[in-house]
Parts: C-alpha cells; structure tokens; sequence
C-alpha cells in the first residue's frame, strides 16, 4: 500500500504542471536550415510557408508583376544585402511551376505548410525570401511574409 502511495504521489510530482507552449500566430516563411556550405554538387535550401492562422491563405508561387503589397511587384522574391540594403535577385524566369501553368497559386488550410521553392545558390551570399499572400481561399495577395536571413558560405 504504501509503495503504490508513494509510486502516485512520484507520478504526480513527474507530471508537467506547465502550460503547452503556444507557438505565434501568423504567417511564415521558413527554410531548412540558417547556413549552407557552396559545395559539389551544391546544397538546395527548402522554402516552406507555414500558415498558423484560424483560416485559409492563398499564396503566390509565381513572379506575378503588379502586386499591390510587394515594393519590387512581385509575388515571390529571393533577395540578398549589399551594402546594408535588401534588393531583389532576376530568377530570369516568371514562375515556379511547368510553363504551361499560368499561376502556382496554392491554398493552405488553418494550421498547414507547402513548400513554396527550392533554391540552389552557386556563390557566397546573404538571403531572405519574401512571399505575397492572400488572406481566404483564391484571394489575391494582401500582405507579405518574409523568411529569416540564411547565408551561403
């Protein structure tokens, strides 16, 4: 009896009384790692949108010009620092998807994740990735979400 008292009472007292943490709200763009070697064959970097809100988001996998929230126009933009200031890098190309697909858009259910690119980098550089998105299904983009720095070594 009293070693099925104590085994309890060590039970309870094991237990995690603390609250869960809760993780932020939002929408975010995240890749796989914060640093990457330049090596051969080259290391890709995985870019993911995180949708942490209580409803859809439709976001923009391709270059779309004429976005009305990204400062350069576009949909989706990699860019790197020179000189303390962030400026867009030319893809040299319009989406991220087959030719023949006028849009990559992709609709996240609350609490969902898609990744949105793969991107291999041929040359030391610091780089971000700002993505345009629209709050509700097929809705055009009304804010912009943008990733942590990672750098290419």
């Amino acid at each position: 009896m009293k070693r099925a008292l104590f085994a309890a009472l060590l039970a309870l007292a094991a237990c995690d009384t603390n609250p869960l943490t809760v993780l932020p709200e939002g929408v975010f763009v995240i890749t796989n790692a914060t640093e990457y070697r330049i090596a051969s064959p080259p290391q890709a970097t995985i870019v993911t949108v995180q949708n942490r809100t209580s409803g859809p988001i439709t976001v923009r996998r391709c270059l779309i010009r004429g976005s009305a929230v990204d400062a350069v126009g576009v949909d989706l933009v990699l860019e790197h620092e020179i000189d303390g200031a962030w400026q867009p890098i030319d893809l040299g190309f319009s989406c991220l998807t087959v030719p023949d697909a006028p849009r990559a858009d992709v609709v996240l259910a609350p609490m969902d994740t898609t990744v949105v690119a793969r991107i291999i980098v041929i040359q030391p550089d610091p780089l971000r990735v700002r993505v345009a998105y629209g709050v509700g299904a097929d809705a055009p983009p009304t804010a912009t979400a943008t990733s942590k720095v990672f750098v290419y070594r």
